[in-house]
């Protein structure tokens, strides 16, 4: 079970994992049970966004970047397994065409193997839209992005200065025994840091 108290202040104060038995059905109380583990800041501030199998997800309590920073931990030995941050389609005031990109995809192979896929978001150093070619190619040997053909960047129509760049690319992670990423071919999409 999870369990997430929220004062109305961006971030919940604290969340929890708490262990269950099968059948066993556990009051929601502000208090803790033994074995529960809590989760608040500076460990992490944000909300519960979803279980998978033994997995916790939790978002942010906002954005960074244009990224959307997340974590998941393992709800049997509540550590952290991963930490990272994903585009999400419906926060860029863009116009969101359908693509399996628009937001983060977890898949179970028939190995029991936990991935996820979605565009990682990360800040770069330089600005992609005003410096493209330099840029891009830096950026792209940096994180060794799949893509040759350099993103059109959103969001600079006011931007009359050099900017760095907010880049998502696509990459699968998987899981265990220990977090590994590979690029994937897939959108590659910019925008001014905040």
């Amino acid at each position: 079970m999870v369990k997430q108290y929220d004062e109305g202040q961006k971030g919940a104060e604290w969340l929890a994992i708490v262990p269950t038995e099968r059948g066993a059905a556990l009051p929601c109380t502000r208090s803790h049970a033994v074995g529960e583990k809590v989760i608040k800041y500076p460990e992490w501030v944000g909300y519960f966004k979803g279980a998978k199998g033994n997995l916790v997800f939790f978002d942010a309590a906002d954005a960074t970047d244009g990224g959307m920073p997340f974590v998941v931990y393992d709800s049997k030995t509540g550590k952290q397994v991963f930490k990272d941050s994903y585009y999400e389609s419906s926060m860029r005031n863009a116009k969101v065409e359908e693509s399996p990109f628009n937001r983060i995809r977890i898949s179970n192979s028939p190995d029991g193997q936990i991935s996820l896929t979605y565009l990682r978001v990360t800040a770069t150093d330089c600005d992609l839209h005003g410096a493209k070619a330099s840029c891009w190619g830096r950026v792209r040997n940096k994180l060794r992005v799949m893509s040759t053909q350099a993103p059109v960047c959103i969001g600079y129509k006011d931007v009359t200065t050099r900017w760095s760049s907010s880049l998502a690319y696509p990459i699968e992670v998987l899981l265990f025994p220990q977090p590994s990423a590979k690029n994937v071919d897939g959108p590659v999409k910019c925008w001014p840091v905040d």
